[in-house]
């Protein structure tokens, strides 16, 4: 069942990937690279490993803001 969840969140990063690139309005394109960061966020935690979730959540704030 994790194993699906994943799946599922690593479709979503490569959808928000690719309006991240192709999007002309740079809100759009922020939003959506901000969405995958979240989402691999979400993945480190499935996979046991909050440290790494903890750290990327920061790293995407430093380079969002």
């Amino acid at each position: 069942m994790i194993e699906v969840i994943i799946a599922l969140l690593i479709v979503l990063m490569i959808i928000a990937s690719v309006i991240a690139i192709e999007s002309r309005v740079m809100l759009h394109s922020v939003i959506s690279l901000g969405a995958v960061g979240f989402l691999l966020s979400i993945v480190f935690l499935f996979l046991a490993c909050p440290d790494l979730a903890i750290t990327q959540m920061a790293v995407e704030v430093v380079t969002l803001v």
